[in-house]
């Protein structure tokens, strides 16, 4: 509903904002018993899917504040990115992605990307494919019911930092190291136009609601 932000802090901890109040509220054990938090998003108002060195849990909001619940991996995860059903959850780590169902509460899938270091997924809305961008010219596109490699996109001239689809699914962004945002199109994965920004390195791309 808008008046919750959750925030992960430099020093490994996690605050979720009020933003009718202004006050912050941290998750318990942010920066001790449970390492360096990574990232983290809303599975609804009350409960947070976080990942980090201690792997990936939920967290639910009651009357004690927010507490951890259950652990769904217990490996060591860099980032996360939820499906706009929130179904389906991206998690990667070094090299590799994964992707879980969060209603089977089950892996369904391991990326063998080929692409380095990964530093962005994206998950088509329909959750049909997975574009992985990481240290390469190429961003790859998985097939989520086949589970494999369907291209690599060829138009980028450094690494890839960032990779979205539109809320449609009909278009995909990236952007990099070249200091261009590309658009592709997300059925035949053939780029229609790209943009020149005056920024020597694109870390993000986001498409509004």
């Amino acid at each position: 509903d808008g008046t919750l932000a959750v925030i992960v802090g430099d020093d490994c901890s996690v605050r979720v904002w009020d933003l009718t109040s202004a006050k912050p509220e941290s998750l318990h054990g942010a920066a001790g018993n449970y390492g360096c938090f990574k990232d983290a998003d809303f599975l609804s108002k009350d409960t947070l899917l976080v990942v980090g060195d201690d792997g990936m849990h939920r967290w639910q909001h009651g009357d004690n504040g927010w507490q951890r619940g259950e652990r769904l991996t217990g490996k060591a995860l860099e980032g996360l990115r939820l499906s706009d059903d929130r179904r389906w959850v991206i998690v990667w780590h070094e090299m590799q992605a994964q992707l879980f169902d969060l209603r089977e509460q089950s892996e369904s899938m391991n990326i063998d990307a080929k692409v380095g270091s990964v530093f962005d997924v994206a998950l088509r809305p329909d959750g049909k494919y997975v574009v992985v961008a990481g240290n390469s010219n190429f961003p790859e596109v998985w097939s989520v019911s086949d589970r494999r490699l369907i291209a690599r996109l060829r138009g980028h001239s450094g690494v890839v930092y960032s990779a979205a689809f539109s809320p449609t699914g009909e278009i995909l962004a990236t952007g990099g190291s070249d200091g261009r945002v590309m658009l592709w199109d997300a059925e035949t994965w053939q780029r229609f136009s790209e943009v020149k920004t005056k920024n020597p390195y694109v870390y993000q791309v986001r498409f509004s609601s």
